[in-house]
């Protein structure tokens, strides 16, 4: 289960522009990239886009953010 501890690591996590990971797109697929979709209580959804090198984009931003390792693979490895 994604507690909100483990999107609270994503929140305080070291920002990147996309311009300095865009090497994480040519690796797509299930294997290096997953999405994890959150309920707001407004009743809109936020979608997150996980990369397997441990990089999470906001689907409406072009920002990425870099999560601790250990987090990270914790939380890839609940979404399988």
């Amino acid at each position: 289960m994604v507690t909100w501890r483990k999107l609270n690591y994503i929140i305080s996590s070291v920002l990147y522009k996309q311009e300095s990971v865009s090497y994480l797109f040519n690796d797509q697929g299930d294997a290096n990239e997953k999405f994890l979709y959150i309920s707001l209580k407004d009743g809109n959804q936020v979608q997150l886009r996980l990369f397997k090198e441990g990089y999470v984009s906001y689907t409406s931003s072009h920002v990425f953010f870099k999560m601790q390792d250990e987090v990270f693979h914790r939380l890839w490895n609940e979404l399988e």
